[in-house]
């Protein structure tokens, strides 16, 4: 897997009380409305200038990849950016769920560079794998 960034482990049942992390050159934020959480994702200046084609962040109950609800955020030449739902079976690349439970606010350059992406999806998505 190369030219990525991945966050993996961002713990939401521990980390309720906070609003936010980061790591590498992301900062990943949300927000819990009802039965929602809306995630904002600040990425770098560093980071997209680095040679990375996505990043990402996974929520677990455990530590480890597997088994993780993965985000993977792309940005690509032809100004078309994207939020893919994927999960990992493994601590290898993850794969595109069947399912998609995101929707996207928006995606925007911002003036020193940074991209923000924010998307929302279910507090409980139904997924089983």
């Amino acid at each position: 897997m190369a030219n990525y960034v991945l966050l993996t482990a961002m713990l939401l049942s521990t980390v309720l009380a906070d609003t936010s992390a980061s790591w590498g050159g992301i900062t990943v934020s949300w927000d819990i409305s009802g039965s929602n959480v809306e995630f904002t994702v600040v990425v770098t200046k560093d980071t997209i200038d680095s040679g990375s084609t996505w990043w990402g962040f996974g929520i677990n109950s455990s530590s480890s990849m597997a088994g993780a609800d993965i985000y993977m955020i792309y940005k690509d030449g032809s100004g078309s950016n994207r939020v893919v739902d994927s999960t990992a079976s493994s601590n290898s690349s993850p794969t595109t769920d069947s399912t998609s439970h995101v929707t996207v606010s928006s995606h925007t350059t911002n003036g020193d560079g940074t991209m923000t992406t924010v998307f929302t999806r279910p507090l409980d998505t139904g997924d089983t794998s």
